[in-house]
């Protein structure tokens, strides 16, 4: 098992998964290869691995987008994992786990930028709305050239979950995600 946690994402300035995967030992981003668009498929010590996972789900089509804005870790499971994830490839799989509400206060602002043009601001917040129940919305707007001549990066996020405490240990959380990209 491999983990890159959020601190991580954000200390490599990884955007999207394609990103994430660069520094993941034993994944290959096969398909397009297109950086700005994360629409690949990736080799897991040497399989195909179609579909990613989201939360432990499968996700329904390998060219869903991922934002490193809405992620809190990304883990990979090499090997055989259909024990623990039903039919799975027998390399391993990828799953993306979704920030989220956390039970105090919190705001951060991020802005960033890169040589080729491409501007980039976050908002992540977290509110607790009562001691059980928390929100946590984020919205990410990115635009400008990207590294490719005559591309560009330009995506809205937005993203919010919702978390109800049951008892100590055990929480319902749902969450729901937008992107729009060009």
């Amino acid at each position: 098992v491999q983990v890159l946690t959020s601190e991580f994402l954000s200390d490599i300035g990884a955007l999207t998964m394609t990103d994430a995967s660069d520094y993941m030992s034993g994944i290959t981003n096969v398909g397009d290869q297109d950086q700005t668009n994360d629409n690949n498929t990736y080799q897991v010590r040497g399989f195909r691995q179609n579909k990613p996972y989201r939360n432990g789900i499968r996700e329904p089509s390998p060219s869903m987008l991922f934002d490193s804005a809405t992620m809190d870790r990304v883990e990979v499971l090499k090997g055989p994992s259909s024990l623990l994830a039903g039919v799975a490839e027998p390399g391993g799989m990828l799953n993306s786990i979704s920030k989220l509400p956390r039970p105090k206060r919190e705001a951060t602002v991020t802005v960033r930028g890169d040589n080729w043009g491409m501007r980039r601001g976050e908002i992540d917040t977290s509110l607790p709305l009562t001691k059980r129940l928390a929100t946590r919305l984020v919205w990410v707007r990115q635009s400008g050239d990207a590294w490719q001549q005559f591309a560009w990066a330009n995506r809205t996020v937005l993203y919010g979950a919702l978390s109800y405490k049951l008892m100590q240990n055990t929480r319902l959380t749902s969450n729901i995600e937008y992107i729009d990209y060009l």
